[in-house]
C-alpha cells in the first residue's frame, strides 16, 4: 500500500469515532463541565507512554515519508485510544497542522548532562542542570527576542496534508492554542531547583529580575501573536484536559485559555508564591478568557491567593492535594 492508501484507510476509521455519538456526547460533557454545569465529568487518561504499549502491531506506523508518518501516529493513536482506554477520549474531526511560528530565542540556553535514558525510543529521560543565571552578569545574556512566520511553508503544508487525506478528512491549520506558560519551570532548566529555592530567601531580587526578564519576552510573544490574529478559537486540548468552553471570543487571547503552574514551588509559602509567581503572571493571564492554574503540585493550602486570578475557570488537584479542602 502506498502512504496515501494506508493513510486514508486509517482516516476513515478515525472520523468515524470523531464524529459518532459517543464522541459527541464527550464533548458536550466537556463544555458543560468547563461551563461549571453538575454532569458526569470526562474522564481522560493522558501522558501514555504510547512506545510500551504497542503489543500488536496497532501503533506500528507503515509510511514512508516523515509527514505522513506523523498523520499516522495522530491516527493510530486516536483509534487506539478509543479501542483498548474505555474511558474519555478528545478526537477533533479534522487534522490540526501546526502553523510555522518561531523565535529568536531570548540569550538564556540550558547547560545539562542527560543522565539517564531508558531506551533510544524513550523521550522522558533525567536531567542534571548546571545554574547558568546564577550571577548578576548571566542576566545580560537576554535578548528580546523576535518572533517568525512561514506562510509559504505554512501553504505548502497544507497542500501536502490535504492531498494526502484527500475528501475522507479535512486539514486545518491551526494556529496558537491556549498559552501554556510556566516560567519556573524554565527557570528550573536554566539553573536547577536547589538555587532557586535558596534565593527565594537569600537573594530574592535575583529572582525578581528574572521573572521579569521572562515575563516580559513571554508578554511580547503575547502582543505578537494578538496584533496579527493568530491566537485558534478551537482549542479542543489543555494539556491533559478539554478545553471547550462557552464565552470564547472570536480571535485574540480572549479566544482561548492562558494555562499556569509553578510546580517547584510545591514547598514554597502561599506569601512567597505570590510575590514570585502570581504577582507576574496574573496581568498577562487575565488577558485571555479562562486561567487553568496547576499541574503536579499540591495547591490546597494556596486556593485563597490563586481566586486573585479574575478569569480563574479550573485549579489542578494532584495527587498530593488534600481533595476535601479543594
Amino acid at each position: 500500500m502506498t502512504d496515501k492508501q494506508i493513510i486514508r484507510e486509517l482516516a476513515k476509521k478515525y472520523m468515524e469515532l470523531a464524529c459518532s455519538p459517543e464522541q459527541e456526547d464527550t464533548n458536550a460533557r466537556v463544555l458543560a463541565t468547563n461551563d461549571l454545569k453538575i454532569v458526569r465529568p470526562p474522564v481522560m487518561i493522558e501522558e501514555i507512554p504510547w512506545y510500551q504499549i504497542d503489543i500488536d502491531g496497532e501503533l506500528r506506523c507503515l509510511c514512508a515519508e516523515p509527514r505522513a508518518r506523523w498523520v499516522e501516529t495522530v491516527l493510530r493513536q486516536g483509534i487506539y485510544r478509543r479501542k483498548h482506554f474505555r474511558v474519555d477520549a478528545l478526537l477533533p474531526p479534522f487534522l490540526r497542522v501546526p502553523m510555522h511560528f518561531s523565535s529568536t530565542g531570548i540569550g538564556w540556553e540550558a547547560d545539562e548532562d542527560q543522565i539517564r535514558r531508558t531506551d533510544d525510543t524513550n523521550h522522558i529521560i533525567s536531567h542534571h542542570y548546571r545554574d547558568v543565571l546564577e550571577l548578576e552578569e548571566d542576566l545580560e545574556r537576554f535578548r528580546m527576542p523576535r518572533f517568525l512566520l512561514d506562510p509559504q511553508a505554512d501553504q505548502a503544508d497544507m497542500d501536502y496534508y490535504s492531498d494526502l487525506l484527500g475528501d475522507v478528512m479535512p486539514a486545518r491549520l491551526n494556529g496558537h492554542g491556549f498559552l501554556y506558560f510556566m516560567p519556573w519551570d524554565i527557570i528550573a532548566r536554566l539553573r536547577g531547583l536547589e538555587p532557586i529555592l535558596y534565593d527565594l530567601y537569600d537573594r530574592p531580587e535575583h529572582l525578581h529580575r528574572i521573572m521579569e526578564l521572562l515575563v516580559a519576552a513571554e508578554t511580547a510573544k503575547v502582543d505578537f501573536l494578538e496584533e496579527r490574529g493568530l491566537f485558534d478559537p478551537l482549542p479542543g486540548d489543555l494539556h491533559c484536559t478539554g478545553g471547550m468552553v462557552s464565552g470564547l471570543a472570536d480571535s485574540g487571547p480572549k479566544a482561548t485559555w492562558f494555562r499556569g503552574a509553578a510546580q517547584g514551588f510545591g514547598p514554597v509559602s502561599p506569601a512567597m508564591h505570590e510575590e514570585f509567581e502570581l504577582r507576574y503572571i496574573r496581568p498577562l493571564a487575565e488577558r485571555f478568557a479562562y486561567t487553568y492554574y496547576g499541574c503536579c503540585e499540591p495547591l490546597d493550602k494556596k486556593v485563597d491567593i490563586l481566586r486573585s486570578i479574575r478569569n480563574l475557570r479550573n485549579v489542578g488537584v494532584s495527587p498530593w492535594a488534600d481533595v476535601d479542602v479543594m
